[in-house]
């Protein structure tokens, strides 16, 4: 991959795949030039998920308190320009 693309993007987890499969090989004695297979760059990601994403809950007066403050804070927007 590194030698057959000069720019490899993604967002999210494409992000992370595109960064394993864009890695060069550091190993001076190894013909390959990348340091990743999309298998093996599958692999990777399949066993550090649990690491990058986890899912947090927002307390529900917490949210209730920021919807009150962004309805303060645009109705008056609203109510000032009209």
């Amino acid at each position: 991959m590194v030698e057959l693309f000069d720019m490899i993007a993604g967002s999210e987890t494409g992000s992370i795949i595109a960064t394993t499969l864009a890695l060069k090989n550091d190993a001076s004695n190894s013909k390959q030039p990348n340091k990743f297979f999309a298998d093996s760059a599958i692999k990777f990601f399949d066993a550090t998920i649990n690491g990058i994403y986890y899912d947090i809950k927002m307390p529900t007066s917490l949210m209730f308190f920021i919807y009150l403050l962004f309805l303060g804070s645009f109705g008056s927007l609203a109510y000032n320009f009209t």
